[in-house]
């Protein structure tokens, strides 16, 4: 969590939004989203639904492109903590989801004994 702004205008629902200058309505980018925070040992990768029916080919492609780089980075710095090494990535397809979990586990992170 590099940028405690950023994490903040994702939480308030504000990543993946464009707001169109002249009109100013709202529209939410469905584009894919990862989210890694080291401290509290989460990482989430956010693919939108609709890819699940569009381009479901495309979606594979990136997990499976997205898995051999962390198998890759893994490997690379074998000399980390294991812990940090063997990290998952947990896949969701909606960005309430994301915040959920994003919430959930900064929650178990300061509440933990």
């Amino acid at each position: 969590m590099d940028d405690p702004g950023l994490v903040e205008r994702l939480l308030a629902g504000e990543i993946n939004l464009f707001t169109c200058a002249s009109c100013e309505h709202r529209a939410r980018v469905e584009a894919p989203l990862l989210f890694n925070d080291l401290k509290i040992g989460l990482k989430i990768q956010y693919f939108p639904a609709i890819l699940l029916d569009k381009d479901p080919e495309n979606l594979c492609k990136q997990y499976f492109g997205m898995m051999t780089e962390m198998k890759s980075f893994q490997k690379e710095f074998d000399f980390m903590a294991k812990s940090f090494r063997n990290q998952s990535i947990y896949i969701v397809f909606s960005m309430e989801e994301m915040v959920a979990q994003i919430k959930f586990r900064a929650l178990l992170y300061k509440n933990k004994s």
